[in-house]
């Protein structure tokens, strides 16, 4: 086979295919599967691409971290944070204290001077009091043992037992009549004794009114005692009186006043001076102790335990005192000094009055409370609002008296005792609580503001807040102060801030009483700084040939943002919306995004995010390359090579194609076509299963030295006549030339810029086709190590020129003989276009917009001899 342009364009061609072939990966048609998860929806391009496309109405396949979906978008979540004080110490943590404030278990009070007035209030000694006793019924002193002041009257008991109603030996019965009644001795739990007489009134015949009693037989001597008392039990409410009589010695009827009886046990006092004087009283006669009413039966009185005795009668007191002089003007206004003290009673026994008195005397008068006591008392705390008559600074006196009255036959005892006696002149006045500036981490909505008081009369509380956003409130952006005078729960004003203050004017009018600040609940809320998505692991199906770029719906308000990765595990690259992905290397793709937001009230939203990728699908056409016009010799050969290219023109590398041409007297075997008869013909590849066809046309002329050889003697005179004409035309078509195609493609194999000098380029798309499909295989596998050895190769006929910039390749197709000074143009070509685009190069994101000005740049290239930059190109950098 004879050498020569031909069989070099066969050569490089068929080398340009295998090393295509080889950089494609085997695949499988089989379609694409996630990875257990609802997400992503898979849309089919007409490109032989597929969109993954993850929508944020649902969680699933995705893995959310303080994210919040609301109708189909992907937001920061809204954090509540409140702010709550519910007593004194958690004001007192959280801002200022003046020195009329104080904090306590209920809230913020306004301090009272806590300052005891009464010296040795507590009875340590018995310093600083004055004891006096009364007239010697009672007495007092300071108790060293209990330490405290002491009251006590104690007298002995004067009764003796008359009779314990133990039999009724000695009695008769006696009563009115139309009645049935009796006596009997009853047994069962006598007060005193072995037993008690019961009477008993079984039936009554008419409605009046009747008296039954037992009378003693034996005269009575009673002259040595002024006094019976007795134990009686009635049984029923009927309206019964008790009485004595008797007839005395000077021989009179004589009785006891009438004494009405309660229902149930009682004692009974009867005055014997009544049945007359002590030598009357010494021989009583049918003495008989009687019981008068209307009677409901079954009616019984039990008696038992008949005393007599001598009456003691007394009134009689007892007092302490201490005298004070105090140094604070106030207000007669109640609570502007209080007297205060501990007191308790004990034994109280047969006192017929018993009364504590407190007694406060200055240059305004006197003031007297007094606590009647009737039975025994624990120890508790009183006091007396002394204001009316302390209001003034001076000396005074307070005294504490016991007053005891006793009439009795019985054990007199009556013991009261007093410790801890206070003085206090609260002297409150007006004061303010000012929180500290507190932080709210970013700015917040504030939803409720609630606070609780207590508000005595002639108090009040006015309660504001204010919000900013620095650390000192005094700046100008900070809110002015928002007041209410009423307690309850309130919106603030609309806005937000990071930080709030609050503040309490706690007033009163009267210094003794305080408002009381008892707790404080501030709702507010405010977007998470942060929060991340990241999705499932997805593996594309086996067809998978590359990822092509990741498109983001999204916004971002100012003071948000929202940074994608894409990636997995630890080794994520940051990408942004329509970045190309052909560099990510793998089936399997996982993405993250992650949302921030500086300013609480405002938070970016995600919406959609889709990655697309390339797969290898069905065939759609075949190329056939190098592509026609070619002309050849008869006798020659041209090796051409077809490709099953899908929708994304991809090739397929396990097609199969069968050859055939038009030229009868040709062949071809496997693409390899031998010239056989002159004429214009087509060669055509078939793709095998498919049918897809591919031609190109191919003119076929006599070889040279059969031309020679037809035209004998005569060309040998014509060749010598032509022979200088030859020379000066050699000269000249060497110096032909054209450049028929400028490519500009980017570093990761995407076309950026075609140029042609040809009228319709659209009618050599097979070619084109073919053309930039041998450059870009020659870049990815020929020259991997991009060392810069591979600078020119033919194709189709054609001469292709490479150069490399900083950022894209650089590829012109010449027709004709290559000028000698045209890699020179090429490379200065090169650097001009860095210079003047080299950034946009670099962050392409395969919008042609990006590229304006380019195409227009390169005219001056494509169009002239020799590449002159002319005015307006920048001068590339030595």
């Amino acid at each position: 086979m004879p050498a020569g342009p031909t069989n070099t364009v066969a050569r490089a061609s068929a080398l340009l295919v295998v090393l295509l072939w080889g950089s494609v990966a085997v695949v499988s048609l089989s379609g694409p599967r996630s990875v257990a998860a609802e997400l992503p929806v898979i849309i089919p391009g007409n490109d032989a691409s597929r969109t993954l496309r993850w929508g944020m109405n649902t969680s699933e396949g995705l893995t959310l971290q303080d994210i919040a979906l609301d109708s189909g978008t992907a937001e920061l979540p809204w954090t509540y944070a409140n702010i709550s004080w519910a007593d004194g110490p958690a004001f007192e943590r959280n801002g200022t204290q003046e020195s009329n404030l104080t904090f306590t278990s209920d809230g913020v009070e306004l301090a009272a001077n806590l300052s005891n007035h009464i010296t040795n209030g507590h009875f340590a000694t018995d310093a600083n009091w004055s004891f006096a006793n009364g007239k010697g019924e009672v007495v007092t002193g300071w108790d060293d043992a209990a330490r405290n002041a002491e009251y006590r009257s104690v007298s002995a008991s004067t009764e003796s037992l008359w009779n314990g109603m133990n039999s009724t030996v000695g009695w008769r019965f006696d009563a009115s009549p139309n009645i049935t009644a009796g006596f009997h001795v009853n047994t069962t739990n006598p007060p005193e004794g072995i037993g008690t007489i019961e009477i008993d009134v079984s039936s009554v015949f008419d409605a009046d009114s009747h008296y039954v009693g037992i009378q003693r037989m034996a005269p009575v001597d009673w002259s040595g005692s002024d006094r019976l008392v007795l134990w009686v039990d009635l049984n029923n409410s009927d309206a019964v009186t008790f009485q004595i009589t008797a007839i005395n010695s000077s021989n009179a009827f004589v009785h006891t006043s009438p004494q009405a009886l309660a229902t149930g046990p009682q004692r009974v006092a009867a005055d014997l001076l009544e049945l007359g004087s002590r030598s009357d009283r010494s021989s009583l006669s049918a003495l008989t102790l009687r019981f008068d009413g209307v009677f409901t039966p079954p009616m019984y009185v039990l008696v038992d335990d008949a005393r007599v005795g001598l009456t003691k009668a007394f009134q009689d007191s007892a007092a302490i005192s201490q005298s004070f002089v105090t140094t604070t003007s106030t207000t007669p206004t109640l609570g502007s000094a209080v007297l205060a003290w501990n007191w308790t009673a004990t034994n109280v026994t047969n006192v017929s009055d018993l009364k504590f008195e407190v007694n406060v005397s200055g240059p305004l008068g006197t003031f007297v409370q007094t606590l009647p006591i009737s039975a025994t008392v624990p120890w508790q705390r009183a006091s007396a609002d002394v204001s009316s008559i302390l209001w003034l600074p001076d000396s005074y006196e307070v005294r504490f008296e016991v007053h005891v009255a006793a009439n009795t036959t019985g054990p007199i005892n009556a013991t009261v005792r007093i410790d801890d006696v206070s003085l206090l002149i609260p002297n409150r006045h007006d004061a303010a609580y000012v929180s500290a500036v507190l932080p709210l981490g970013l700015q917040s909505e504030f939803l409720s503001l609630a606070w609780g008081v207590t508000r005595p009369a002639s108090t009040s509380i006015v309660f504001g807040v204010r919000s900013g956003n620095t650390s000192n409130p005094d700046d100008a952006n900070w809110t002015d102060w928002q007041l209410w005078t009423v307690a309850g729960s309130y919106r603030p004003a609309a806005g937000g801030a990071s930080r709030v203050q609050f503040r309490a004017d706690l007033n009163t009018t009267n210094a003794s009483a305080s408002p009381t600040l008892r707790s404080l609940l501030f709702e507010t809320r405010h977007r998470a700084s942060q929060g991340s998505i990241v999705s499932d692991p997805y593996t594309a199906a086996t067809d998978f040939l590359r990822w092509r770029t990741i498109n983001i719906i999204s916004s971002a308000a100012p003071q948000t943002s929202i940074r994608f990765y894409v990636g997995g595990l630890a080794d994520w690259t940051e990408v942004s919306s329509g970045a190309n992905l052909s560099a990510y290397v793998g089936r399997t793709i996982q993405w993250r995004a992650e949302l921030n937001t500086s300013n609480g009230l405002v938070t970016p939203s995600l919406i959609r995010v889709d990655l697309i990728y390339e797969y290898l699908g069905q065939a759609v056409r075949v190329a056939i390359s190098p592509g026609g016009p070619l002309t050849v010799a008869s006798g020659d050969t041209i090796q051409f090579h077809a490709l099953a290219l899908d929708a994304g023109s991809h090739a397929d590398p396990s097609a199969e194609f069968t050859w055939s041409t038009t030229d009868r007297d040709g062949q071809v075997v496997d693409g390899e076509y031998r010239a056989g008869q002159l004429g214009t013909w087509n060669v055509t590849a078939t793709l095998v299963g498919r049918g897809l066809t591919a031609r190109v046309q191919v003119h076929v002329v006599a070889a040279p030295s059969l031309l020679l050889a037809q035209l004998g003697p005569l060309a040998l005179v014509l060749a010598l006549a032509g022979g200088g004409v030859y020379v000066g035309y050699t000269v000249v078509v060497r110096r032909m030339f054209a450049i028929d195609d400028v490519f500009l493609i980017s570093r990761d194999g995407r076309l950026m810029l075609h140029n042609t000098r040809r009228m319709r380029a659209d009618r050599d798309e097979d070619i084109l086709s073919a053309m930039l499909t041998a450059i870009l295989t020659f870049l990815r596998d020929f020259d991997p190590e991009e060392d810069g050895q591979l600078r020119r190769f033919d194709i189709g006929g054609k001469t292709a020129l490479l150069e490399r910039g900083a950022h894209a390749y650089l590829a012109a197709v010449y027709s004709g003989r290559v000028p000698r000074w045209a890699g020179k143009d090429l490379r200065r070509f090169m650097s001009h276009l860095e210079a003047r685009f080299g950034e946009t190069f670099a962050h392409w994101t395969g919008s042609p917009q990006d590229l304006q000005g380019l195409k227009k740049f390169s005219e001056r290239f494509v169009s002239r001899v020799r590449y002159r930059p002319g005015r307006g190109a920048r001068k590339p950098a030595s």
